[in-house]
């Protein structure tokens, strides 16, 4: 078995709501796996024919750092036609990032969402909210970071919200604790990391400028029993949409105590930086005790496992350290 070596694929210009990171950020997961002694590289990707000079190399582990090279080429269905071992979901589970598609993925699944609708604009605002509630969430069908997302109390702000070009989804708001979960693994060695989010004091929404500037400050250690049934859907929506090796799921749980899917998010950001980190590592680090390296050493080393390539000690260890063995 030949020497596992991973290649992060970037296109030629970053798209924060495209990718998991930056060009700090790559640099980042470059240096954790070579210091664990992981040949590792970066590749900027221009042309999804450039890919095929990594068909074929023994040992490869491709690790795409974006969905598409240019808002249309899909980076993930390519690497998948020729057959290049890649950290993340296929073409399929990547769909989930259409948020109704999503939801009706898990409705038929039995997993609880919010009741909503999906708003284009061929209905009147009255006519598609008909049966729902107030206050109603609304966010993009496709979105990231939480651009676009916002509550509404009355149909007059909905109205509002609804008047620009595109395809929403609308949900309705419960009061309830929020949280998210990284999940890693696939099959039998799979682990749910959730942490809670608390907002700041008059926010009751988790919009993108809370979410651009205080991540810091509004994520904490989460081990309520509300966390356990956060964790315990997450790993259920994993399992049911098909997803590999890691992702980020998004859940409210009500005053019930009922756990509700919100988001799925398969390419979660992976942002080192100290003021401002990314939640899937943060999740681990609460959860787990991982450090940064070993998070994104867990990572590679559950698609390598899968993909039956050759896993370092390091690499295992981190792995093992992320299961809690």
């Amino acid at each position: 078995m030949s020497g596992l070596r991973v290649v992060v694929l970037r296109p030629a210009v970053f798209d924060p709501l495209n990718s998991w990171g930056n060009e700090e950020c790559v640099g980042a997961v470059v240096d954790a796996l070579t210091r664990s002694g992981v040949p590792a590289e970066c590749r900027t990707v221009e042309d999804l024919r450039e890919l095929d000079a990594h068909r074929g190399r023994p040992g490869l582990l491709a690790f795409p750092n974006a969905r598409r090279l240019d808002g249309s080429e899909s980076l993930i269905e390519a690497l998948a036609r020729r057959r290049i071992p890649f950290v993340g979901s296929s073409g399929p589970g990547m769909a989930v990032e259409d948020k109704s598609y999503l939801k009706r993925r898990l409705a038929a699944a039995g997993i609880p969402t919010p009741h909503g609708t999906v708003f284009d604009g061929d209905r009147a605002v009255e006519a598609s909210t008909d049966g729902l509630r107030f206050p109603l969430v609304v966010k993009p069908v496709r979105g990231a970071e939480s651009v676009g997302v916002a509550k509404h109390e009355d149909v007059a702000s909905l109205r509002t919200a609804l008047g620009r070009p595109g395809r929403f989804l609308i949900e309705e708001w419960h009061r309830h604790r929020e949280f998210t979960v990284a999940v890693v693994g696939n099959g039998s060695a799979l682990v749910a990391a959730p942490a809670e989010i608390v907002l700041p004091a008059g926010k009751d929404i988790l919009d993108s400028d809370t979410k651009a500037h205080r991540i810091t400050s509004t994520l904490v250690r989460a081990d309520s029993r509300s966390a356990t049934g956060a964790a315990g859907v997450a790993l259920r929506a994993f399992d049911v949409l098909g997803l590999r090796d890691w992702a980020r799921i998004d859940v409210v749980v009500d005053d019930d105590g009922t756990p509700y899917v919100i988001d799925v998010n398969t390419m979660p950001g992976l942002r080192r930086e100290i003021g401002h980190p990314s939640y899937f590592p943060r999740c681990l680090a609460f959860s787990r005790g991982l450090d940064y390296d070993e998070s994104v050493r867990a990572l590679i080393a559950a698609s390598a496992l899968r993909h039956g390539l050759e896993v370092t000690p390091v690499l295992r260890a981190a792995h093992s350290k992320a299961m809690g063995r």
